[in-house]
């Protein structure tokens, strides 16, 4: 709400120290303002209170403002959407932290609050017993590459299908993403085993499914059995079948799953966001920050 005006010459400088913050966090050029809008909302409605310190902020004050966000009309006709609630809840959450790292508060008031979470699905993450059976469900050298650049290398789907045998480099073991989400390029390391996967059915099996008596002229690194490019469909069904024999016919298992899956495991193996927001790929640090809600289960 740009119209709303703040008073307090402490809020005031709050805000912009925010700002600044968000921008060193790496949150994106197009999210900041609206995470200083909702904050500046709040303390907006901290005034309308006659709160005017923050250090008089309890957590009290939080679970109000809080129920006057889900009464809040909308610009569109009824209340405010759970999921613009939930933005609402995360901006006040990153700017109490703020203004604790900071020293401004001595503790952050809203650390014993919690809210339900509506309508937020959970991404769906395999353990790692279950990314295991995929890789032993498979029975070619080419479904277990498959399986090294959706998971072991984190790739999207479109970035598997651009992959070009000039990408991929054995000796230094790097995998070069020329053309990724937004036309963003990055380096992606490969493990070892990675890396003999992948080396395994370039030399091995990749030349079986070039057409025979005719040259090839894809540069695709992943061929299908007519020696065209592989594409989503392709790829959909082969994971889809590895599932099924695997007997996780019942579990929502897709190639951006098992993307999710190897950033979770990242995370839970002591990895930093930063790192994983790099091997990803991901413009702002937020996108990865979303698997952080699923670290803490158990890991098998």
């Amino acid at each position: 709400m740009k119209h709303l005006i703040i008073n307090a010459p402490s809020y005031n400088s709050y805000l912009e120290g925010f700002a600044r913050h968000t921008e060193l966090l790496g949150y994106a050029p197009a999210s900041r303002p609206t995470l200083h809008s909702h904050v500046k909302e709040f303390l907006h409605w901290l005034e309308s209170q006659s709160i005017d310190n923050i250090a008089t902020l309890k957590a009290i004050h939080i679970k109000k403002h809080y129920q006057y966000l889900k009464e809040r009309p909308s610009k569109r006709g009824g209340c405010l959407s759970s999921s613009m609630v939930t933005s609402h809840v995360y901006a006040i959450r990153l700017f109490l932290e703020y203004l604790q790292q900071d020293g401004i508060l001595e503790a952050n008031p809203m650390g014993s609050v919690t809210f339900k979470r509506a309508g937020y699905n959970e991404r769906e993450v395999l353990s790692r017993e279950e990314i295991q059976l995929l890789y032993n469900t498979c029975d070619t050298l080419r479904d277990t590459a498959l399986l090294s650049l959706l998971y072991g290398c984190g790739l999207r789907r479109t970035e598997v299908t651009l992959l070009d045998i000039t990408d991929i480099y054995f000796r230094t073991g790097m995998l070069y993403v020329r053309r990724g989400k937004g036309s963003k390029r990055r380096e992606v390391p490969m493990s070892e085993q990675v890396r003999d996967h992948l080396k395994a059915y370039y030399y091995k099996e990749r030349p079986t499914h070039v057409q025979p008596g005719k040259q090839d002229k894809t540069g695709a690194f992943l061929l299908t059995n007519k020696g065209k490019r592989a594409n989503g469909q392709w790829m959909w069904k082969r994971v889809k079948r590895l599932a099924r024999e695997s007997g996780m016919k019942d579990k929502r298992v897709t190639l951006h799953a098992l993307r999710h899956s190897i950033a979770t495991h990242l995370l839970e193996n002591g990895m930093s966001v930063e790192y994983v927001r790099v091997f990803l790929g991901h413009r702002c640090l937020e996108s990865t920050q979303l698997y952080t809600r699923v670290t803490n289960k158990p890991t098998t």
